[in-house]
């Protein structure tokens, strides 16, 4: 079963998921990637995303 988020993501959780996402990015790359640069391809990502692709995320995190 999917796991469920939080709506509030508490800073922890949302620090734990940062460095999750930076982890994996830094698997694949040859350089280290930051925290911020993650984020902002997740933001790139997110405004080049179907809108069904987004809605879809959207209902596993509630």
């Amino acid at each position: 079963m999917a796991q469920k988020i939080s709506k509030n993501l508490p800073g922890k959780l949302s620090d734990m998921a940062a460095k999750k996402i930076t982890a994996t990015m830094n698997k694949g790359s040859h350089r280290h990637i930051s925290e911020t640069a993650a984020i902002r391809a997740l933001i790139v990502l997110g405004s080049t995303a179907k809108g069904e692709r987004l809605l879809n995320a959207l209902r596993k995190t509630i």
